[in-house]
């Protein structure tokens, strides 16, 4: 298990919409409720539209 993981997860389950990264542990990926790719390829920004209903700028 990675260091943090078990911490990760509790804060991913008192958050309203929990996100985790594609290449994140598998513990906080099963968390969350929606999986986005890596932090290399602007995948955050492309959660950040679509909980807002914006196509993501590519």
């Amino acid at each position: 298990m990675v260091p943090g993981t078990f911490r990760g997860v509790a804060l991913l389950k008192a958050r309203g919409l929990p996100i985790a990264m594609g290449h994140g542990p598998e513990p906080l990926k099963q968390a969350a409720a929606l999986i986005v790719g890596s932090n290399d390829d602007g995948s955050l920004t492309d959660a950040i539209g679509r909980i807002f209903g914006a196509a993501p700028a590519r």
